[in-house]
């Protein structure tokens, strides 16, 4: 923390505007998120609740969900915690772990530390509005305490496993702080499979990057990256292959029995489908934000003709995607299959 406070006092990272800028904006953001966040008196919320009052025992509950039901105790035995603790508590460290989400997006990107205080201010922008629409539009996923210990909480944690693989790979020796966090984070990261395989398979391919196009790497914080990506192998094979998780899938098929006939295919036209309905239902200028925002660090960073086209198509195409979602889509036209989403 003295590092960190040390940097943000003395270093040429931050002019006092963009300080200022990055403070308001997480305080609005964790705020805006304190307000919205809630407990739920029925499902999940309320199941995860009196876990430990029916079973009697933390070790009960622990036998009976892994060969029962899932393989993530790290995440649900923190999930029962905080449900058994006052709804602030589970507001303020939630909000915590959204500004946190921020901080890492924001790490892995600036990583190189080349960016001037415009670049690095459009970065933010960009940041904080994709967080307020994930808030506001994906409220029924990470605002209740179910859905924020799987989903939220899992990705906090993999964005700041992943910081020390990018570090590597761009040469900067990994600080021991980064190294403890990390450390802390992986079992978290490692317990929800999707965070777990971003983290495998991007720390692959680091792995090859480094070895056949960086001459310049420290021994030691390879080492540390080794076991880093093994433990957050380890807690997946552990979490995966729990004979719960067989059990859940039979029972998941049976409320949702025509997932599984479903092919490939069939399945991302239907993630398609689902994306386009939640654009459809948020129609705020934010998603047109972004794009803009964007190209304008594309062409703030890249200084040649190709670049620069690349970042007025992307900028063209992105604003007649918003103006055909908000005019011309109508909802009955999302919920069917139909092979005119991959137009």
């Amino acid at each position: 923390m003295k590092q960190i406070g040390e940097r943000w006092k003395y270093g040429k990272k931050y002019n006092t505007k963009i300080k200022i800028i990055i403070l308001i904006g997480l305080f609005a953001i964790a705020l805006f998120y304190y307000r919205n966040a809630t407990f739920t008196t029925v499902g999940d919320d309320e199941v995860y609740r009196t876990s430990i009052e029916i079973w009697g025992s933390w070790v009960n509950w622990v036998k009976a969900y892994y060969f029962g039901n899932s393989g993530r105790i790290i995440i649900h035995s923190l999930l029962i915690i905080i449900l058994n603790l006052p709804m602030d508590i589970f507001r303020i460290l939630s909000s915590i772990m959204v500004v946190v989400t921020c901080m890492g997006i924001y790490q892995i990107i600036n990583v190189r530390k080349k960016s001037n205080d415009l670049v690095r201010f459009l970065i933010i922008s960009i940041i904080f509005c994709g967080m307020f629409f994930a808030i506001n539009n994906l409220g029924g996923i990470i605002r209740w305490a179910s859905g924020a210990l799987n989903y939220l909480y899992p990705v906090s944690a993999m964005l700041f496993v992943l910081i020390p693989f990018v570090m590597s790979m761009n040469e900067r020796k990994i600080p021991i702080l980064y190294k403890c966090i990390s450390i802390m984070f992986v079992f978290l990261c490692g317990n929800m499979e999707q965070s777990s395989a971003v983290v495998m398979v991007l720390g692959t391919l680091i792995f090859i990057y480094i070895r056949f196009q960086r001459k310049n790497y420290d021994k030691a914080d390879i080492l540390f990256l080794i076991i880093l990506w093994i433990i957050n192998l380890t807690v997946f094979i552990l979490s995966y292959m729990a004979p719960g998780v067989e059990q859940r899938y039979i029972s998941e098929m049976i409320r949702c029995c025509g997932y599984g006939m479903l092919s490939i295919p069939q399945k991302l036209i239907l993630g398609m489908q689902i994306y386009t309905l939640y654009l459809y239902s948020f129609r705020g200028l934010i998603i047109l934000v972004i794009p803009i925002l964007a190209s304008i660090i594309i062409s703030l960073k890249q200084k040649n003709k190709k670049n620069l086209l690349i970042a007025v198509v992307n900028l063209i195409l992105c604003g007649l995607q918003n103006i055909i979602i908000r005019k011309f889509i109508d909802i009955q036209f999302i919920y069917p299959y139909n092979k005119m989403y991959i137009v």
